[in-house]
């Protein structure tokens, strides 16, 4: 019973500090994530300066679904760069969209995106 107890009181002691932290960095016009892609030299390389910043796939996530983004990177995926966007609805598991780096669209969401569309 300890062993289930003690990671379900450091999940909802995370969710709490998430939310309060949110509120915070709202009323002070604070971003609510910094972004950074950490690319590998090759990954760089292929990476194309016609896709969008991080921060402009977080925005527009956050105003297509009833969630906030709480993990974001730049990846490839069949050939093609996309930002991949973890996000935590108010309520329910996380889950997991993926936008083209150039037109925005939505390539792959897993889990239970659908849910929180807005």
């Amino acid at each position: 019973m300890r062993k289930l107890l003690i990671p379900g009181v450091v999940a909802i002691a995370a969710l709490a500090g998430l939310t309060v932290l949110d509120r915070v960095m709202t009323a002070t016009g604070m971003p609510r994530v910094e972004a950074t892609t950490q690319a590998t030299e090759p990954e760089a390389a292929a990476a194309s300066s016609e896709h969008r910043p991080l921060s402009d796939f977080v925005r527009e996530a956050e105003r297509l679904y009833d969630a906030h983004v709480i993990e974001a990177e730049m990846e490839q995926r069949d050939g093609r760069r996309v930002a991949e966007l973890k996000m935590l609805p108010p309520r329910g598991r996380t889950f997991t969209i993926e936008l083209d780096a150039i037109t925005a669209e939505i390539v792959r969401a897993r889990g239970n995106a659908e849910e929180f569309r807005r």
